[in-house]
């Protein structure tokens, strides 16, 4: 009897322990990986949270789900708890990282791998994640630092030699850029980005038959062409003289993106060509939506196919405004000359002359002999009281 009443007070109290734990509906838990594994992650997160688990695989699905449906606040919470059970959990590392990435928190981004770099320093991965989000939150002595321990660890990584090549066209080290470009392309020379990168770096050293080149190539791995690609193209063509070409870049490219140095370009080839009504018809519209520091190179650009085109009032006020945005002492010099062509009054033309003169262009010997050969003739002139009208 005693020994009856021994067995019915073990067997309750193991009852007592066994309903006060929670249970873990195994059944659920398994359609919630089925799910993840369909990509239902909505569907998956309703049947984990209904699972009482605390393991450390259940915590990082509701955190990976709460991701995919882009709820990154919960699963910032839910990957902060994993890490508190596994504080090296390389997973929940990485995803804090992403992230932080999707709130634009690039500093909380770099600490998430720099933990993952002392976890193992020699994963290039985590050297090149640590070095974008750097570059992005402008620590670019870190990102490029980065950078390098990246390629050394990794030196086939064309995402890494295309930003090692950015990193030097911006330092103006071209040389060290055209090495890392070789290196890429012998790797993959169908590569459009490292293409689209010879292509500026030749932007840059003013290598137009390379533009063309370099562009040209990318073309049959493209479904479509930017308007900077073709930007790029019309600019090339347009310094080696196929005007033909640079007009059918650069009127694709304004269709698809309207900027002022298109329609700079434009009135460059047009006025190459001879159709000054076109050319000045780009030249003004470049000045209307200009909003970089070369307005004053666009004034002058419709000065001079005014002045071309003999409507010297309007060149006048053209190159007036030109010298008004560079104060450029050649300007002077050209608005000296259409005061000069177009009044019968010299008195302006004089006065810019003078103002030129002041200026002792020494690098335009040229314009310098002749306002001083036109001053001398306009004072006798006027000293004589004679017509100052220009034979």
């Amino acid at each position: 009897m005693k020994y009856n009443v021994i067995i019915f007070l073990v067997f309750n109290t193991l009852s007592f322990i066994a309903l006060g734990q929670p249970k873990v509906d195994e059944h659920k838990c398994k359609e919630a990986k089925e799910d993840i594994a369909n990509y239902q992650f909505a569907q998956a997160l309703k049947g984990l949270l209904s699972c009482e688990h605390d393991s450390l695989e259940h915590i990082k699905d509701i955190a990976l789900c709460y991701y995919k449906i882009g709820q990154f606040v919960q699963a910032e919470s839910y990957y902060k708890k994993a890490l508190s059970q596994a504080k090296e959990d390389i997973t929940a590392i990485n995803q804090l990282a992403n992230i932080y990435a999707k709130k634009t928190d690039y500093q909380q981004c770099v600490l998430q791998y720099e933990k993952l770099i002392a976890i193992d320093s020699n994963n290039g991965y985590y050297h090149k994640q640590l070095a974008i989000y750097a570059k992005r939150g402008n620590k670019l002595g870190l990102a490029f630092k980065h950078l390098g321990i990246a390629y050394h660890l990794n030196p086939s990584d064309l995402s890494v030699i295309h930003m090692l090549t950015i990193f030097y066209i911006g330092l103006d080290e071209f040389d060290m850029a055209k090495e890392y470009l070789k290196k890429g392309l012998t790797l993959d020379s169908t590569h459009i980005q490292l293409l689209l990168v010879k292509a500026k770096l030749a932007y840059a050293q003013k290598d137009y038959a390379a533009i063309v080149h370099a562009i040209t190539k990318c073309l049959p791995y493209q479904n479509d062409t930017s308007a900077y690609q073709l930007k790029l193209l019309g600019i090339a063509y347009f310094h080696l003289d196929d005007h033909v070409r640079s007009i059918e870049c650069l009127t694709k490219a304004i269709d698809l993106q309207e900027t002022e140095v298109i329609h700079y370009y434009l009135g460059l080839n047009f006025k190459a060509t001879g159709l000054l009504d076109e050319s000045t018809f780009h030249f003004e519209k470049a000045i209307n939506i200009g909003i970089t520091d070369h307005i004053a190179t666009y004034y002058s650009a419709l000065a001079t196919v005014l002045e071309e085109n003999e409507d010297y009032q309007a060149s006048i006020k053209a190159y007036q405004a030109a010298y008004n945005y560079s104060q450029n002492k050649v300007i002077l010099f050209h608005l000296a000359r259409n005061y000069d062509t177009y009044y019968a009054d010299k008195e302006p033309a004089l006065a810019y002359y003078k103002m030129y003169l002041s200026h002792n262009d020494t690098g335009n010997k040229e314009l310098m002999n002749y306002s001083q050969y036109r001053v001398s003739e306009i004072r006798e002139l006027l000293h004589f009281g004679m017509d100052s009208t220009r034979l």
